[in-house]
């Protein structure tokens, strides 16, 4: 029972991971907001070098909450983590 639980969860997870257009490396903040959305959060850091933002996803599934973030350097996306 608890093997077929935790297939069905990996599915859903899954299924959400999928429902989402891809991104790129090198996307711009609009392309990426076009692409996923609005942000739940947005985590800025001022360096001396410029200003890095990361921008964090929740999952709409509130039985698997999870979370997935973007990070931009200089307007571009640079990484992704999810």
């Amino acid at each position: 029972m608890r093997a077929a639980i935790l297939a069905l969860a990996l599915i859903l997870l899954a299924a959400c991971a999928s429902s989402r257009p891809p991104v790129r490396i090198g996307m711009s903040k609009a392309e990426a907001r076009a692409a996923w959305g609005a942000p739940h959060r947005v985590n800025r850091t001022v360096t001396a070098g410029g200003v890095r933002s990361q921008w964090a996803y929740r999952s709409s599934n509130p039985r698997f909450p999870r979370w997935r973030f973007l990070y931009f350097d200089g307007g571009r996306l640079v990484a992704w983590q999810d």
